[in-house]
């Protein structure tokens, strides 16, 4: 399956993060939450030594990952998207928690730890972003490491972005 999974995605291999560009990476969390996603698909908002942060598309539906994504592509740094397009960051994590529109961005915020990471991160080329949205290469783990329904997940984040006040 892991093999199966990665191989869905394309991009380069590289081997550290940079702040503005989409990744796709295996991780396996040494303390898991009440789950967590063994193949995430990141937008990186910040990073530090130790870990770095996120938007996980995963944790969304494919209708509210395309809306998520339109609504962010404002803060591109290019329209159309071309090769070196990136999000602007920044301007982006400052608003991300205040925008009725962006409680998509709020619900699949996540951190991951660098030491979890068990996979070449797959650094997404701008102009395959939305296309890889749309693949369904998300394997959500409990915390006991049982397989749950990305439904389940899906239903679930609805569910708390309708709930979110603002």
């Amino acid at each position: 399956m892991a093999i199966k999974t990665l191989r869905k995605v394309r991009g380069n291999e590289v081997s550290r993060v940079e702040l503005g560009k989409m990744y796709f990476f295996r991780y396996i969390p040494k303390e898991a939450d009440t789950y967590h996603d063994r193949y995430p698909l990141i937008f990186v908002t910040k990073r530090r030594q130790n870990w770095f942060e996120g938007i996980n598309y995963h944790h969304l539906i494919l209708k509210r990952r395309i809306l998520l994504f339109d609504i962010m592509s404002k803060y591109f740094s290019d329209a159309p998207v071309e090769e070196d397009t990136t999000l602007f960051w920044r301007k982006f994590r400052r608003i991300m928690f205040h925008m009725r529109s962006l409680r998509g961005a709020e619900i699949s915020f996540r951190r991951y730890k660098i030491i979890s990471v068990r996979s070449k991160l797959i650094e997404i080329n701008p102009l395959d972003w939305e296309r890889t949205l749309l693949l369904s290469a998300e394997l959500f783990k409990s915390e006991s490491g049982g397989k749950m329904s990305s439904n389940k997940i899906w239903k679930q984040n609805e569910k708390t972005i309708r709930q979110l006040k603002r």
